[in-house]
């Protein structure tokens, strides 16, 4: 199952329409490959997500923003390390 079904209509080199969905299905492992960029992506959309989701290596996540899960959890955000669930 894909996490993303979007529709991409390109306009020219500089603008990109995108046409997503009200809500993405989840329930998959994404592997951040050690790339910040990924993790911050996932977790900005987290919560239109429906099913959890695990991403492998967000330590990456310290190269730019250290703080970053607490500042997450803050605003609202859920999320646990692997050996745990979220309820």
């Amino acid at each position: 199952m894909n996490l993303f079904i979007l529709l991409v209509s390109k306009l020219n080199n500089n603008d990109l329409i995108i046409i997503g969905q009200d809500f993405l299905h989840g329930g998959i492992e994404i592997d951040s490959q050690n790339d910040h960029r990924i993790i911050f992506a996932i977790s900005s959309i987290s919560s239109l997500i429906k099913d959890p989701i695990t991403i492998n290596n967000s330590e990456a996540i310290d190269k730019s923003y250290p703080e970053f899960w607490n500042v997450f959890r803050q605003l609202g955000g859920e999320f646990a390390h692997k050996e745990n669930t979220i309820e």
